[in-house]
């Protein structure tokens, strides 16, 4: 399952918002967020976040969601 990354401020906290069509979203603190990388087998990116050795599969290129946070912040 794939996802969409977009930029939330919620009070004075950045968030990613992961969402797709299917299943909702969620939403991981910028800050708990290790690293983006291409996702090469699948296209998009994978979004790994601290506390956990799984990642997140999303649509974007990581380019694009990083762009996004050097904006936001």
């Amino acid at each position: 399952m794939k996802y969409i990354a977009e930029m939330l401020l919620l009070g004075d906290r950045w968030f990613l918002y992961l969402y797709n069509d299917t299943s909702g979203g969620r939403m991981v603190s910028i800050d708990s967020v290790i690293s983006i990388v291409p996702n090469f087998k699948q296209g998009g990116s994978m979004v790994f976040l601290k506390g956990t050795d799984k990642a997140i599969s999303v649509d974007q290129p990581p380019e694009e969601i990083a762009e996004s946070l050097r904006r936001k912040q």
